[in-house]
């Protein structure tokens, strides 16, 4: 059961708020989320957030932000189910708040202390 405020939320009731719109979007050096929206602007706009690739590195496909601020799940199950994905690799995770600093798999090999 989900609680009511999850519920406005996710029917659309309540526009979405993310981290660029509760604490500003000025300052940031990077935010990229698996998961959700930097702000409502980038939700609305569908931004890109991040690319995928299954187990032999094919099939590459984008996956943007839905207008409710959560990621495009319903496109990962269809790319998954079309192209027999047994593993998803993230290629790149894209930065949202404006800086243009994506995170890639070059990167997160020279970075130690990424994640």
């Amino acid at each position: 059961m989900l609680s009511p405020v999850l519920r406005t939320i996710l029917l659309g009731k309540q526009p979405y708020q993310g981290p660029g719109d509760a604490i500003g979007s000025t300052g940031w050096q990077f935010w990229g989320s698996p998961a959700r929206a930097f702000s409502l602007a980038y939700a609305r706009n569908r931004g890109p957030m991040l690319d995928l690739q299954d187990q032999a590195g094919a099939n590459p496909i984008t996956i943007n932000a839905l207008p409710s601020g959560f990621i495009d799940i319903a496109t990962i199950v269809a790319w998954v189910a079309a192209h027999t994905v047994t593993t998803i690799n993230i290629a790149t995770l894209y930065d949202q708040s404006g800086t243009g600093v994506n995170a890639n798999s070059r990167h997160w090999r020279r970075c130690r202390r990424c994640y």
